[in-house]
C-alpha cells in the first residue's frame, strides 16, 4: 500500500518528497495511519501534526488529543492544536471551523500542503449524501484528490485496506463514538445504506471489486465537471463584473444559457462570493427570482437584485452599510482609490467638490435619478457614481462616467454598467 500511495502522491504532486505537509490527525484509524505512512515517505522535519479538538465528547475528546500529542512527540514531529470556539455543531460548521484552523496553521508555519485521511468509502458516502439531498454534476464529482492546498492521498484506498495495514503495523488509534450517532446524515449513510449496497455487491463480483469500479467512475465525473467548468468560466468572463460590493451579470447573458448552464453558472458565481453552496431547491428558488426579474430577494446568505437589465448577487446583510468613497484632490488632480479613478482638471475649482451622487442631486434642470435612468445605470451602482458638484449644494456639474470640458478622466477601473443590457 505504501507504494500505491507514493505513486498516487507523485501523480497529483510531482516531486512530492520536497514539500512540507500539515497532517490533519484526529486520532482515528485513518489519520493515525496517515501520520505513520508519511514518516516512511518524507523526513519528520517536513511534517507538522495539527489536531482540532471539537469538544463534543468530554473526556474522550481529550484522550484523542493525548494520543495524537504522544504520537507527535515520540516521532519528533511538531504538534499544534486548537479547539472549537463556535456554538454550532452541525457537520458543516465543524468541518469549516476545522479547515479554517488547518489553513491558518499551514500559512503561519510556512508549510505547503494539508494532508487529510479521507478514503474511498468517504468518497462514496459523500456521493450518496449529495445524491439524496439533490445536486448537479458539481456535487456528484465529490471529493477531489487535490483541491488547492488540501491533498487526500487515500482516496483510491478502501477502508479495509487501511485497516489491514494498521493491524499489521500495530498502530494505536481511537474510535470516535460520535461516528455511530444517527443524528448525523453521514452516519446514517454509513450504518444503514452502505451495508445493504455491499451485500448486493456480493452477487456481482464482491465488495472490493465493486469499490474498485468506483474509482474510474469518480475520475470520469471529475474530468467532465472540469471541462464544463472551463466552458462556463469562458462564457462568464465575457459578461460578469466582480467588485468588492457585488457580482453583476446581464439579463441577456443569463437568458442565453440553457437551464442546465444557468445552474452551473450560478453555482460558480455563488462560489466566488465565498458562500456555502445552495441546495437544489434553493437554487431553483434563485432561478425563479431571476426569471421573474424580482427587484430584491434573499436566500440563505445571499441577496439578489435586478435593475436596468442587470442582476446583482452579494452576501446577505440585514442592513447593507453605505459605501463611503474618499477623494484626494491635489494640484488639479483627483484620485479615488476605491474606484481606480484618476482625473486631471483643466483649472482650479475651489467652489466645487468631488463626492458620491446622492438623492436630491440635480444635473441641470433634471433630477440626477432621471439621468441615471436615461443612461441605464442600475440602482445599486448609483451611490458609487462620482460627481463634481457645487459645495454645500445639490447642483451637479459633472458626472464622472462621461467626458467633460472640465477635466480628463485618465483612469477608471470600476466596471460601471452601461445599460440597458
Amino acid at each position: 500500500m505504501e507504494q500505491k500511495v507514493k505513486n498516487f502522491l507523485e501523480h497529483i504532486l510531482p516531486g512530492f518528497s520536497q514539500y512540507r505537509y500539515v497532517l490533519a490527525v484526529s486520532g482515528g484509524m485513518d489519520s493515525m495511519f496517515l501520520g505513520h505512512l508519511m514518516l516512511d515517505l518524507v523526513d519528520p522535519s517536513q511534517l507538522l501534526v495539527a489536531h482540532f479538538n471539537h469538544r463534543l465528547r468530554n473526556q474522550d475528546s481529550d484522550l484523542d488529543e493525548n494520543l495524537v500529542r504522544h504520537f507527535a512527540k515520540t516521532k519528533s514531529i511538531r504538534f499544534v492544536r486548537a479547539e472549537r470556539t463556535g456554538e454550532k455543531t452541525s457537520e458543516a460548521s465543524l468541518r469549516n471551523e476545522r479547515l479554517k484552523f488547518l489553513e491558518e496553521v499551514r500559512t503561519s508555519y510556512g508549510f505547503d500542503f494539508i494532508l487529510l485521511g479521507h478514503h474511498l468509502q468517504d468518497q462514496l458516502e459523500t456521493f450518496l449524501m449529495r445524491l439524496f439531498r439533490g445536486t448537479g454534476l458539481d456535487g456528484l464529482s465529490v471529493i477531489q484528490p487535490k483541491n488547492g492546498c488540501l491533498v487526500r492521498p487515500f482516496l483510491t484506498c478502501s477502508k479495509e485496506t487501511i485497516q489491514e495495514e494498521v493491524q499489521r503495523r500495530g498502530i494505536s488509534y481511537r474510535n470516535d463514538s460520535s461516528n455511530s450517532d444517527p443524528k448525523y446524515f453521514r452516519n446514517k449513510i454509513r450504518i444503514e445504506l452502505l451495508p445493504q449496497l455491499e451485500k448486493i455487491a456480493g452477487d456481482y463480483g464482491g465488495k472490493e471489486k465493486w469499490l474498485s469500479r468506483l474509482v474510474p467512475l469518480f475520475d470520469e465525473v471529475s474530468a467532465t465537471q472540469k471541462l464544463l467548468n472551463q466552458q462556463t468560466k469562458k462564457r462568464l468572463e465575457q459578461g460578469v463584473a466582480e467588485t468588492p460590493y457585488w457580482i453583476r451579470f446581464s439579463r441577456s447573458l443569463y437568458e442565453s444559457f440553457s437551464n442546465y448552464e444557468k445552474r452551473r453558472a450560478l453555482r460558480s458565481l455563488i462560489k466566488k462570493l465565498q458562500l456555502e453552496p445552495l441546495s437544489h431547491p434553493e437554487l431553483r428558488r434563485l432561478m425563479d427570482h431571476l426569471d421573474r426579474l424580482t427587484k430584491n430577494a434573499a436566500l440563505p446568505g445571499l441577496s439578489v437584485s435586478y435593475s436596468c437589465g442587470f442582476f446583482y448577487l452579494r452576501k446577505y446583510q440585514r442592513h447593507t452599510p453605505k459605501v463611503k468613497l474618499d477623494f484626494e484632490v491635489s494640484n488639479r488632480r483627483v484620485i479615488c482609490s476605491s474606484l481606480g479613478l484618476q482625473v486631471r482638471l483643466e483649472k482650479n475649482m475651489n467652489d466645487l467638490e468631488f463626492r458620491q451622487s446622492r438623492p436630491g442631486d440635480r444635473l441641470g434642470s433634471k433630477k440626477i435619478k432621471e439621468y441615471f435612468l436615461k443612461k441605464g445605470i442600475p440602482r445599486l451602482e448609483r451611490e458609487l457614481v462620482p460627481v463634481l458638484a457645487k459645495k454645500n449644494s445639490n447642483e451637479v456639474v459633472w458626472v464622472l462616467t462621461e467626458e467633460s470640458s472640465l477635466g480628463v478622466i485618465e483612469k477608471l477601473d470600476f466596471p460601471f454598467a452601461v445599460g440597458p443590457a
